[in-house]
Formats: structure tokens, sequence, C-alpha cells
């Protein structure tokens, strides 16, 4: 039964000077709050999302709102924009799942355990505001034992920021990076990129003390590479104590 309008005879129109005001409110925590509780009770939920064995139900507009990768998919002639059900594959559900609601709250929670996940995911769906927040995290928390995987991470979704935070922390914790297992299990060409990065910026006692180490650790299969690391050491730089090491040791 459709509702009568509230019609009204009254007005004030001429009976003073105030001027117009103009009034600019703020909807949008609102409208979020709306739209989450919406979807927690199953309103309005127009597509679900099916990552592995997880269903995520969601709204077409919210995730072309904040997602140029759903965008491009409700608003362009692909097959998926008619579709009730839609599969995304390789990557992580759990993660998808946060993404959808930080959509839905603004709120999300990012952690050692997911980072990496989330960084993966947000830069596949395209959402720049958390891929920025999990930039900002990991360069908060490179460690000696991380800062391969957080090099990695930089050369996979072209992350300057961290290439540069890696380089910087490699020099400033040199002794302490080349010493750790991480370090001693790279393949040689992560070995060679890292020594050519650092080359001329550490001493070169330390450089020759890590290709060693690194060369004993794998003797087996990486002495055969021993004359490609070694040329990154500057033997006329080293101290006289350690090139007598040298001489009489190795």
């Amino acid at each position: 039964m459709a509702m009568a309008a509230a019609e009204t005879s009254f007005s004030i129109n001429g009976t003073c000077s105030v001027e117009e005001q103009t009034h600019n409110i703020d909807h949008s925590s609102d409208l979020l709050k709306f739209a989450n509780e919406s979807r927690q009770d199953g309103c309005f939920n127009d597509i679900i999302i099916r990552v592995g064995e997880k269903n995520i139900p969601a709204n077409k507009m919210v995730l072309s709102c904040y997602s140029k990768y759903f965008n491009t998919m409700f608003n362009t002639e692909m097959e998926e924009k008619y579709k009730d059900v839609v599969e995304v594959h390789g990557v992580d559900g759990e993660s998808v799942e946060k993404l959808v609601d930080f959509m839905y709250t603004g709120k999300i929670n990012i952690n050692t355990n997911n980072v990496c996940d989330l960084l993966a995911v947000s830069d596949f769906l395209q959402m720049p505001s958390v891929r920025k927040l999990c930039i900002e995290y990991l360069l908060t928390t490179v460690s000696p034992q991380n800062c391969f995987t957080i090099q990695a991470l930089a050369d996979r979704f072209t992350i300057p920021k961290l290439t540069e935070k890696f380089n910087n922390f490699v020099v400033e914790n040199y002794q302490q990076v080349v010493s750790d297992e991480h370090f001693k299990k790279l393949s040689k060409d992560d070995v060679t990129k890292l020594l050519q990065s650092t080359h001329g910026k550490v001493p070169s006692d330390l450089v020759y003390t890590a290709v060693i180490n690194w060369v004993k650790f794998e003797l087996a299969s990486n002495e055969s590479h021993l004359s490609e690391v070694i040329k990154f050491v500057d033997f006329h730089e080293m101290s006289p104590e350690m090139l007598e090491d040298v001489v009489s040791v190795e």
C-alpha cells in the first residue's frame, strides 16, 4: 500500500531577511554502516565472489567503488557482468574476504602473518589504499630474517620505496644480514645481485666473509660459482689482518 506524501500549506517566504543557508553533511559513514548491516542481513547483495570454497556476498556498486578490478568487470561487457556468482582464481580467499570487509567498514588489521597475502590481493584487485597500507607496514618491519622476502615483494610488485629500504638496510646492517641463514640459502643470482648493489658501500673484509660463508654453506653446489662472486671483493682494500687470514686459511 502506497503511503501519501506529507503536504503543507505553510510558508515563511518574504517574512524575514535571513539569507539562504547551504549545508554539507557527510553521509559516508552512515551509508557504509547501513550497507554493511544490510550485507550481513542478506539484503541488497547482488553478487557472490567465490574464491575456492569461500563464498563472499557483496554488492556490485560497493565492489566497483573500491576496486578497479571489479569496476572493470561490472561496467564493461565482460561476461561476469551478468552473473550472480563470480569466481576469482589465483588469490587467497581469506584475504579477499578481509578486503571486501574493508570496503564496507574502512577497517583492516595488517600483521606479519597476513601482510604478504594482503599486498598480493590488493595489487590484484587494484585497491591502492590497502596496497599503500601494506607497503607502509612492510617499511617498518625489515629485519635480517625477512629482508630478502621484502626485496622479492618489491621486485614482484614494483615498489621502489621497498627496494630503497632494502638496499639501505643491507648496507647499514651488512654483517647481521650476511650472517643469517636466509642469506646463505640464496641462489647464485640473488647473491650476485646483492653483492653488486652493495659493492663499494661496505668494508671489503665483510664482503669477503660473506662470499666465503655463502660458498661454504652449500659447498658442493656453490664452489663452482666462487670465481663469479669473489670478483666483488676488493682485496686491495682489505685489512692486513684479513689478508693474512686469507693467505693462511683459504
